[in-house]
């Protein structure tokens, strides 16, 4: 009788880390969707920057046993509000003055017995910016007034 409780026991406990975190992580771009920028999302990683704005990581979670990532869109324009974005994996949506997102990857954050510095959920989403967004980039940190001229001064 007791094996039979701590059977039962382990195969619910087993049944619900299946539930709670899906062996699904990795979904390719869907048809139509062309592979464009990669960006890494995550707590400990600064915001990916763009000429419009910022994508920050927000929350990763499951919903009816699917990976369900939010990410916080911040534009420039200080009149607009920042915004949560819900991605689900392979679903493609898009963000006006961004471009389209598609989470491709998760890899969720540790047991938190196993959690240390730098470690966290991380997130793998393709974006597809719209004409004029550019990333910003140690390059092109996307502010005018480091930007060279285009033509040199005449003496």
């Amino acid at each position: 009788m007791v094996l039979l409780v701590v059977v039962g026991l382990v195969g619910a406990g087993a049944g619900y880390l299946w539930w709670v975190r899906p062996p699904v992580r990795r979904a390719p771009l869907p048809p139509g969707i062309e592979k464009g920028e990669d960006l890494l999302l995550s707590p400990p990683i600064p915001p990916a920057g763009t000429s419009t704005g910022t994508l920050s990581f927000f929350s990763l979670g499951t919903q009816r046993h699917e990976w369900v990532a939010f990410v916080t869109w911040a534009t420039k324009d200080p009149t607009t509000s920042s915004r949560n974005i819900e991605l689900r994996l392979g679903q493609p949506v898009h963000v006006q003055g961004l471009g389209t997102l598609t989470l491709t990857w998760v890899r969720p954050a540790p047991p938190p017995w196993d959690l240390s510095d730098g470690s966290g959920p991380r997130l793998g989403v393709n974006l597809n910016p719209d004409p004029g967004v550019t990333m910003c980039m140690y390059a092109n940190d996307c502010n005018e007034s480091t930007q060279q001229p285009t033509a040199t001064p005449t003496p």
